[in-house]
């Protein structure tokens, strides 16, 4: 076989349900307006370069019940979970693994993310924007979170966690 180029896939509206299964994506996933994608002891591989997930308007993306998460990766960046609008990504009893190089999540406007009884195999970085929200709890390896504006941060029983204080130019600390 020869090489595959990414592809895009875009779902909004209605429900994508993977139940014990595997969905493998080579290439990015917009999911828009009210839809779902849930993962119930399913698992989700991203691969390709330079592709992401991207989760906008009123959108959810969850895991739940042993689900996993699964970054192919080999550098910083390569795949990126970006949240935006009121979309709300969420995790419960899930294991992320991102091939031992740090997961890049986003978060914007009044987006969400929680993850509860989650663990991560690889450290993550988060930025944080707007009003989004952030909460986790009984998680291995929280990984460094940057934020900028007026967010909410909820951590509670997770190891690993670094908070980075930002001040804009002309600031006073």
């Amino acid at each position: 076989g020869g090489e595959h180029e990414p592809f895009p896939v875009h779902h909004d509206g209605g429900r994508i349900q993977v139940n014990d299964g595997k969905l493998f994506l080579n290439g990015s996933m917009l999911i828009s307006g009210a839809s779902e994608v849930l993962f119930d002891s399913g698992e989700f591989h991203l691969a390709g370069d330079d592709t992401h997930v991207l989760v906008s308007d009123e959108a959810r993306l969850a895991f739940s019940h042993g689900g996993l998460f699964h970054f192919e990766q080999t550098y910083v960046a390569q795949h990126v979970l970006r949240a935006t609008g009121q979309a709300r990504v969420e995790l419960n009893g899930t294991e992320i693994d991102c091939d031992a190089a740090t997961i890049t999540i986003q978060l914007y406007d009044d987006a969400s993310y929680s993850a509860t009884g989650t663990s991560s195999k690889d450290w993550s970085t988060w930025y944080m924007y707007d009003r989004s929200s952030l909460s986790l709890q009984w998680v291995m390896n929280g990984g460094d979170v940057l934020f900028y504006d007026a967010v909410t941060i909820d951590v509670r029983n997770t190891v690993g966690i670094m908070p980075w204080l930002y001040f804009p130019a002309g600031s006073v600390a």
